[in-house]
């Protein structure tokens, strides 16, 4: 009777055992479905802001080659650089409110990683204070997106920072380099001095 309940024991224990792996393997069914799900609320999503924000740049482009005033052409110049903030900033917010970007900027920023930049380091101790302190995840991605995303290569470090990596890009163009940093220049010259450029003496 023992050798029999013994068996029988041991038969039960090992169907327990693959109910148990079955059920993990539905909940990793489960998750995978939901962030299918995301995945295509997302992209939905970022397909209406791409649209929007290639029209926006076709409108300033229409009326910029229509205006003679070069003042006003300069200013809507600026405008396309406002748009590409927003752009990035929506897309940023877009990518965190899925839970695989949410995973990666969580683990990322408990990280220490020597090469991060000086912005970087700072972002990600904020975070880690703003969670030591409870706050919430719709919190950090309003930080986040509030900072001023004008700069492409700070942009870049920004996605690598949520699971995008942009080292490629980077390679094939270069985002610090003097073209950027002379639009960028620019644009500020003329939505804080209208126009006065530092470097007009070097013309």
């Amino acid at each position: 009777f023992d050798s029999e309940y013994d068996e029988d024991y041991k038969e039960w224990l090992e169907l327990e055992a693959d109910l148990d792996r079955m059920l993990e393997e539905i909940e990793k069914e489960g998750e995978l479905i939901d962030e299918l799900f995301e995945l295509s609320e997302f992209l939905e999503l970022q397909l209406e802001i791409s649209e929007n924000f290639i029209d926006s740049i076709n409108r300033v482009k229409d009326i910029s080659l229509s205006e003679k005033n070069y003042s006003m052409r300069v200013l809507l110049f600026s405008n396309l650089i406002s748009l590409y903030e927003s752009y990035v900033n929506k897309t940023i917010s877009n990518l965190l409110q899925t839970k695989y970007h949410e995973r990666t900027l969580i683990q990322m920023c408990s990280k220490a990683n020597e090469n991060d930049s000086k912005k970087i380091k700072k972002i990600k101790k904020t975070i880690n204070k703003m969670r030591g302190k409870g706050d919430s995840y719709d919190d950090i991605i309003e930080y986040l997106t509030s900072l001023t995303l004008n700069d492409h290569s700070f942009v870049a470090q920004i996605f690598c920072l949520i699971g995008i990596d942009f080292n490629t890009t980077l390679k094939i163009q270069d985002p610090t380099s003097k073209l950027t940093q002379k639009v960028l220049e620019m644009r500020n010259s003329w939505i804080h001095r209208y126009g006065y450029l530092r470097y007009n003496s070097e013309k």
